[in-house]
C-alpha cells in the first residue's frame, strides 16, 4: 500500500513541480561564445579581425561575445510582462564589466515577427539595452557584440568578468524571473534521477504484488456466516457480500431474510459465538439482552395512500384513526365515497414495528383490518396492487 502511495504521490509532485513552478514565465539568457579577437598565433592573414576599429581608431583588446535570449517557461511573454518601469524602452540590459560594446548585430531570429520588435535595440558604454520583444514559447533570438577594453589598456591574461543581466528585470518577468540557461545535449540529471527513481518503485511494487497475489488480503476473514433479518436490507446486503467474496474467496455466506423479528429471534436463540447476523430496520425489542445493536444507516418510512382516494395529505392523528378503525371512508377525511383498505408488512417486520411504535404511540394494527388485507395481497404476483383490474380502489400501505 505504501508502494502504491508512493507510485501516485510522485508523479504528482513531479507534475506540480514542472507545471506550476518551472511553468511560470521564464526568460533565459545564454553565453554562447566570448572570446578574445586578437591574434594569439603566427595568422598569415588575420584580415577582417585583425583589423576592428571603431570611428577608425583600432581596438587595443577586441573581444567577441554571441548571446543567446529565449523564451524559457511554458507560457508567453508579452511586452507588458517586463518587469521596468511603463516609460523605460529597454526590458533587458546586459552589462559587460571592464569592457565597452562596440557594436552588435542580431544573428538569429526563430521567428521572423520578432524583427520589428529588436529595432530598439541600443548600445551605451557598458550596456547592450535590449527592448520589450513579446515572445511565444520556445522563442529565441541571437545577438553577436564587438567590445573592447573600457580602460584602453590590454589583458594580459585576455580574461574578462562573464557578462551579466542589470536592472530591475533580473527580479521577474510577468510573475517569473529571468535566468542563466546552460546548453543540454541530453536528459537532465534531474529527470534522469527521478526516471530511475520510478523505474525502482514500479519494479518494487512488481516484486510485491507477485509475491501477495497467491495470498488472500490481510483484513479477509475466512469461513461460513448466516445473514437473516429485513427483506429491506435483502438486495444490499446480497450486493455487499458478493463484493467481499470477490476479494475475499474464502468467505461463503447463507442468507435466511425473512423479516427483522425472526431474524433478531433466531440470533437470539444461537447464543454467543453463533456465526450469525441480522439486520433489522427497526429498534431491538426489549426481551433480548445478549443481542448488540450497531446502527449502519438511517431509513426513511412513508405512507402511500392509492390516487382513487382522493386524498392527498394526512395528519399524524388521522393516521392513528385511521387505524383504530374511526375512519372507515376516505369522505370523512375530504376523500371520496370509498371505503377504507389498509395493507401492511406482516407481523414480524421491522418495518411494521417501526410504524406501530412512532406513529401508532405503540398500539398494533387492529388484525381484521390490516392482517387481512396482507393476507391477500401475500401470494399475489408481483405488481397485483398495481394492475388495474385486480387493484383494490382505496390502499393505504406504510
Amino acid at each position: 500500500m505504501a508502494l502504491a502511495a508512493l507510485g501516485i504521490v510522485v508523479p504528482t509532485i513531479a507534475a506540480i513541480y514542472e507545471f506550476l513552478v518551472k511553468g511560470r514565465k521564464r526568460l533565459g539568457y545564454r553565453v554562447q561564445m566570448d572570446t578574445t579577437a586578437n591574434d594569439v598565433g603566427e595568422t598569415a592573414a588575420p584580415g577582417a579581425l585583425g583589423e576592428l576599429s571603431k570611428d577608425g581608431v583600432a581596438l587595443v583588446d577586441p573581444s567577441i561575445v554571441l548571446l543567446r535570449i529565449e523564451n524559457t517557461g511554458r507560457t508567453n511573454i508579452d511586452e507588458h510582462d517586463y518587469a521596468v518601469r511603463d516609460d523605460d524602452h529597454a526590458g533587458i540590459r546586459v552589462s559587460f564589466p571592464g569592457r565597452r560594446v562596440v557594436g552588435v548585430v542580431v544573428t538569429e531570429l526563430s521567428d521572423e515577427n520578432l524583427r520589428s520588435s529588436l529595432g530598439g535595440l541600443t548600445v551605451r558604454d557598458d550596456l547592450v539595452e535590449l527592448p520589450k520583444v513579446p515572445m511565444n514559447r520556445h522563442d529565441h533570438y541571437k545577438l553577436l557584440a564587438a567590445l573592447d577594453s573600457a580602460d584602453g589598456t590590454k589583458k594580459t591574461d585576455g580574461a574578462y568578468p562573464d557578462p551579466m543581466v542589470v536592472g530591475t528585470i533580473k527580479g521577474g518577468v510577468g510573475g517569473g524571473r529571468i535566468i542563466e540557461t546552460r546548453s543540454r545535449l541530453g536528459t537532465s540529471k534531474r529527470a534522469m534521477a527521478l526516471i530511475a527513481f520510478l523505474a525502482v518503485l514500479v519494479v518494487a511494487q512488481s516484486v510485491v504484488f507477485f509475491r501477495s497475489s497467491d495470498e488472500l488480503p490481510i483484513d479477509c476473514a475466512s469461513g461460513r456466516l448466516a445473514i437473516g433479518g429485513s427483506t429491506a436490507f435483502e438486495p444490499v446486503v446480497r450486493e455487499a457480500a458478493r463484493s467481499y467474496q470477490d476479494a475475499c474467496t474464502a468467505a461463503e455466506f447463507d442468507f435466511e431474510m425473512r423479516g427483522s423479528g425472526e431474524g433478531l429471534l433466531s440470533l437470539d436463540k444461537a447464543g454467543e459465538g453463533a456465526e450469525m447476523l441480522a439486520f433489522s430496520d427497526g429498534e431491538k425489542p426489549d426481551g433480548m439482552p445478549g443481542l448488540v445493536a450497531r446502527p449502519i444507516a438511517f431509513v426513511l418510512f412513508t405512507l402511500v395512500v392509492n390516487a382513487d382516494t382522493g386524498v392527498r395529505d394526512l395528519k399524524a392523528e388521522q393516521i392513528r384513526r385511521l387505524y383504530r378503525g374511526e375512519i372507515t371512508n376516505w369522505k370523512q377525511i375530504g376523500g371520496r365515497d370509498e371505503a377504507v383498505r389498509l395493507i401492511s408488512r406482516n407481523p414480524g417486520s421491522g418495518t411494521r414495528a417501526a410504524f406501530q411504535r412512532r406513529v401508532l404511540d405503540g398500539l398494533r394494527e387492529p388484525g381484521s383490518n390490516s392482517d387481512i388485507a396482507v393476507i391477500r395481497i401475500l401470494g399475489r404476483p408481483a405488481g397485483w396492487c398495481d394492475a388495474p383490474a385486480t387493484r383494490p380502489k382505496t390502499c393505504c400501505a406504510p
